[in-house]
């Protein structure tokens, strides 16, 4: 019976839990932010309630109201003067901006109040409540779920009945056409942001007595409100709030039996990474909408900036003023920790909130290593960082299922669990008193920070110069350039043979690997190691000084070095008091920058240094552009006149030179494609059922249909995008049980409907990264040595072939539409694929891009030996290239013959255009015109 007395007493804080997350579910549906403020503002507004209340003596009601309004107005104001503003940013950038919230609000709270816990009396009735025998709960538990449930009820009935919520769905869905019906997203988002930071303020003055009045406990709050927002698909109120209540009993049954510290908080992490698994998919679905990411840097001359800036502070703290020392070693230690942030988050794009994790953990496996053995701190730095490797491995775990903000709130919860499970641990940890190391040695030099204090200095810019140039040549390697590809749209680096698992898994190793070695660094120069430094908070403010600084760029990490507490900037201010503000400041500057600029403070920096050197120099704007989207790591071939924009018979000669080049290194190896029984579902719709077709070598089959007929579903489960039944063979290998990216290798390669190039990497990168091989050993070799990418035999002859040579150094961005268009589809042959599979190539070209296209296709098959499947509405341009067309129906086959036997046949006409009409003669007049340019 205790079992059931124990769910009972979790309900109470269960329900502010669901409340909280409801709250997390407002502000989602309208802004598509992802608050992870919302524990901050609840712990500002409990310590507001009990100041009214207690300090000032308002009666408990009143305060409640006034809290609850203050919070709405906070809403309003933050999507007034942030999230307005920041409307088009990247959605990184917009999470971001709550961290900054999150910062703010915590920085302030502890400045005003102090950072001491108080236990705080329920305003509630809290007498108690006999259930059985000799069981009884106190009555504020049970107050707390009911009101729990009267506000859920109310917040269904608000969305699903009112003008307020159907607009609040329809926002969510498309913003743009609520616009065009003369309502504003804008003033839904303030409305719903008012709503939602209201929620967070109530609920904080709800929990307070459950809680007490603790800063960090208040504000991480928010991990399990995200656990039960995801368990509610960040959709439904009553799913919602009945995921908190199972969170809080689940809480309270643990702590009850498993008597090990850190368990109960370990609920929520474990329930955001299963439901993270379970629901997540390992590649994005087709209606992924693709995210605008903040700027990444090309890495020309970071690694001599990097020297530069490692030789003058090497040289600066061995001949420097002494009271110097200190600071630069604590700018170098935030600096490479921020290198682990750029890698996972800047170049992979994965939102990781647990670095302080990852290098607590690393620094406690030295420590015992050092405490046991003896070892110098030279081997426990190898220890504790390669120590980190297998945990970031772990940490990735929810990254090859999820993305984004789920991906966030796992990382999120993982830095509170292993606080509270690890670091909180005096078994582990040694308690207050830490646990010793001994004074630290390199090869029996002292260390010693009393005695030589330059020395350990020295020894952190060594490992900061080392770790810098490595994060370099990353960024500037083929490893670099799969990371950004994976970064820009994970569908079409599978569709390159990229593997986006491996890629994730690369980037938090290297990430782990550097906080590990942070983590040593930063607690091995006195003897003693402590953890009280590892927190989530300290992660989060991380995070948002990295993100202030630039996340896409090495440099970032210096910046936030440079503004860290106790860092170089407090120093050099000269006040000893600037520390304990910087964090405030920090946050409130995060906000600001990335309403002026989302990317950081580093590219806004280097675009005004190159406005003002335009105008001193007075270069022309292109050229500057030009250059300084230039790779320095792609090897562009030289132009010819086959390369220079050409139309009619020039561009025809210009390709006819390329493909004689091309049959002088080599052809793609001649493979057949055979798919038989192929059949999709999505729940209880068969997008495809049972569909048989085989594409030979040099052969082009056009795959038609009316919208909805199953088409590019079909060439989804052809190329593994998603799950389907049935045989895939190519040369005869079964492909059913591959994974996309392996498809790929394999010599089956795709083109998309929308143009998806990546937009961080130029056209010559983006034609160069799926054809640079597998990583394998080269993720390893470009840290060290990264060799610069020349594009291959086959890929300048498709430059050729599609004439983008003048356009090489281009980012996608800067492209004219039918260039995008072409390089597209030069992408998938870059990798000589035996099959490629286009999907609808010709959407939006003019009359001369579709004859230019009909001559490509041809050279594709005939010349190149490529089989070629061609899904495309464009009748004249399938009827002109197809030596076979295959029409679609209802995700069935419905006929399957030459261009003349399909335009012939009655079926195919109706399947288009419905019964016989005036429109079927129009469509016969169609097929026949289209007809004629083939004969």
């Amino acid at each position: 019976m205790n079992f059931f007395l124990y769910l009972i007493l979790g309900l109470g804080a269960g329900a502010v839990y669901g409340l909280l997350a409801q709250g997390i579910i407002v502000i989602y549906r309208t802004s598509r932010v992802l608050n992870f403020a919302q524990g901050a503002i609840a712990m500002a507004s409990a310590y507001t309630f009990v100041n009214l209340s207690i300090t000032h003596g308002w009666p408990s009601w009143v305060a409640l109201i006034v809290t609850t309004l203050l919070a709405a107005v906070l809403g309003v104001l933050v999507q007034l003067l942030v999230m307005g503003p920041m409307h088009q940013a990247s959605p990184l950038a917009r999470v971001s901006a709550t961290l900054g919230l999150l910062i703010t609000l915590e920085s302030a709270i502890s400045l005003h109040y102090g950072t001491e816990g108080t236990i705080v009396r329920s305003f509630l009735p809290n007498g108690a409540v006999h259930l059985w025998h000799d069981a009884s709960v106190g009555a504020d538990r049970l107050i707390l779920v009911g009101i729990g449930a009267v506000v859920t009820a109310i917040l269904w009935l608000v969305y699903h009945l009112t003008q307020l919520g159907r607009l609040t769905t329809g926002v969510s869905q498309n913003p743009v056409a609520v616009a065009s019906l003369g309502h504003s997203p804008a003033r839904l988002a303030m409305v719903n942001w008012a709503i939602g930071c209201g929620l967070a303020g109530f609920c904080g003055c709800l929990v307070v007595p459950l809680t007490g009045l603790q800063i960090s406990t208040l504000t991480m709050l928010v991990v399990p409100a995200l656990a039960a927002a995801i368990a509610g698909n960040f959709v439904s109120f009553p799913g919602t709030f009945a995921a908190g209540l199972a969170i809080g009993a689940a809480e309270s049954i643990v702590q009850n039996y498993v008597h090990t510290p850190g368990w109960p908080e370990a609920v929520p992490f474990i329930a955001i990474v299963v439901l993270c698994v379970v629901r997540g998919g390992s590649l994005p679905t087709r209606d992924t909408m693709l995210e605008r990411l903040p700027k990444v840097g090309s890495a020309r001359f970071g690694r001599t900036g990097i020297v530069t800036v490692c030789v003058l502070a090497f040289v600066f703290v061995n001949v420097g003023p002494q009271s110097w020392i200190a600071p630069v070693e604590t700018t170098a230690l935030i600096a490479l920790i921020g290198l682990s942030i750029v890698v996972v988050m800047g170049f992979a794009g994965q939102l990781n909130l647990a670095p302080y994790a990852l290098a607590g953990i690393s620094c406690l496996l030295a420590a015992h290593v050092a405490e046991s053995w003896g070892w110098s701190l030279v081997p426990c730095l190898l220890v504790g960082a390669v120590a980190a490797v297998p945990v970031g491995l772990l940490v990735a775990m929810p990254a090859l299922r999820t993305r984004g903000a789920n991906l966030a709130a796992a990382t999120l919860g993982l830095g509170v669990v292993v606080q509270d499970l690890i670091f909180s641990n005096s078994d582990y940890t040694g308690g207050f008193t830490g646990m010793t190391t001994g004074t630290p040695n390199l090869f029996g030099w002292s260390l010693d920070s009393d005695l030589h204090p330059a020395r350990y200095a020295s020894l952190v810019i060594v490992v900061l110069l080392v770790a810098g140039i490595a994060v370099v040549n990353i960024r500037r390697s083929s490893s670099g350039r799969r990371l950004l590809a994976v970064r820009g749209n994970e569908r079409a680096a599978a569709s390159l043979g990229i593997s986006v698992w491996g890629a994730k898994l690369y980037a938090f190793s290297v990430s782990a690997f550097l906080a590990g070695a942070y983590g040593v660094l930063s607690q091995f120069q006195t003897g003693t190691v402590t953890f009280l430094t590892f927190s989530p908070l300290a992660s989060l403010l991380l995070v948002g000084s990295v993100v202030l600084g630039a996340v896409g760029y090495a440099s970032g990490a210096f910046v936030a070095g440079i503004i860290a507490t106790g860092g170089i900037l407090s120093n050099w201010l000269g006040f000893t008091q600037i520390d304990k503000y910087l964090p405030l400041i920090s946050g409130l500057a995060l906000m600001l920058t990335l309403v002026l600029n989302p990317s950081g403070l580093v590219p806004g920096t280097i675009d005004s240094v190159r406005m003002l050197l335009r105008k001193l120099i007075k270069t022309a704007p292109a050229e500057v552009g030009e250059a300084a989207h230039t790779p320095e790591s792609v090897e562009v071939p030289e132009p010819t006149d086959a390369t220079a924009p050409a139309v009619g018979a020039d561009a025809v000669a210009g390709r006819r030179t390329s493909i004689t080049r091309l049959r002088q290194t080599d052809r793609v190896e001649p493979l057949p494609l055979e798919v038989t029984g192929l059949s999709v579902s999505f729940g209880r719709v068969q997008a495809v059922r049972d569909v048989a077709l085989t594409v030979q070598p040099g052969e082009v089959l056009g795959l038609i249909g009316p919208n909805g007929a199953g088409k590019t579903t079909a060439i989804d489960a052809i190329t593994g995008f998603v799950n389907a039944s049935g045989s895939i063979k190519l040369g005869g290998v079964e492909l059913a049980g591959y994974s996309a990216y392996k498809r790929a290798a394999r010599g089956l390669s795709r083109s998309f409907q929308a143009i998806e190039l990546f937009d961080d990497l130029s056209l010559a990168e983006n034609l160069s990264v799926g054809a640079e091989g597998a990583a394998g050993i080269s993720y390893l070799r470009d840290i060290l040595a990264p060799r610069g990418s020349k594009l291959s035999p086959t890929t300048e002859a498709a430059v050729e072939m599609f004439g983008l040579a003048p356009y090489l150094n281009q980012l996608p961005g800067d492209l004219p539409f039918a260039v995008r268009r072409l390089a597209g589809i030069a992408r998938c042959v870059a990798k000589s694929p035996s099959v490629v599979l286009l999907d609808e190539p010709a959407a939006g070209l003019g009359q001369h891009e579709l004859g230019e296209l009909d001559d490509l296709i041809r050279r594709l098959a005939k010349d190149m030996g490529m089989g070629v499947v061609l899904v495309e509405h464009h009748l004249e341009l399938v009827m002109s290239v197809c030596d076979r067309i295959q029409v679609l129906t209802l995700g069935s086959t419905l006929a399957v013959g030459t261009p003349a036997e399909v335009s012939a046949n009655a079926e195919v006409r109706v399947a288009y255009m419905g019964e016989a009409t005036e429109a079927t003669d129009a469509l016969d007049a169609d097929l026949a015109e289209a007809l004629s340019g083939t004969e």
